[in-house]
């Protein structure tokens, strides 16, 4: 009978730890978030992202009841080792959530945000402008 226990409970062991190592989801390198001032550039080894202008900015301010949501666009330049290599313009309207900026074999950056968010009352420095960026390694 003790004999039964001991193969049963090898058994048993030897069947969750086959089970712990099977993979159950995909895993996600992890993302970095980088706030990108205006005027700055950031450096992501090869690549560096400079935020250059503020095209427009038609947002719905945060304390007024508008009927169009309005967008906002900014200028960035992307350089590979120093170079400049594009300009991108990337649009933040209500539907686009997350704009690609660079997306290689090795790196992945994407804008999530534009900051600060407009309020009636305040006027619009551009200098006060950034950027938020998510970078993850692919």
């Amino acid at each position: 009978m003790k004999q039964f226990l001991f193969i049963a409970l090898l058994v048993f062991n030897y069947a969750f730890a086959k089970a712990q190592n099977t993979p159950t989801q995909k895993l996600e390198p992890p993302t970095i978030g980088v706030k990108l001032m205006y005027g700055d550039m950031a450096d992501f080894g090869d690549t560096q992202i400079k935020f250059k202008k503020v095209i427009s900015d038609s947002r719905c301010p945060e304390d007024v009841q508008c009927v169009w949501a309005g967008e906002a666009k900014v200028l960035v330049e992307i350089f590979t080792n120093g170079k400049l290599d594009s300009e991108k313009e990337l649009k933040f309207a209500p539907l686009n959530s997350i704009l690609s900026i660079v997306d290689t074999e090795s790196l992945g950056i994407e804008a999530l945000l534009l900051q600060p968010y407009p309020k009636s009352a305040v006027p619009k420095n551009q200098n006060e402008y950034y950027l938020v960026l998510s970078v993850r390694e692919n």
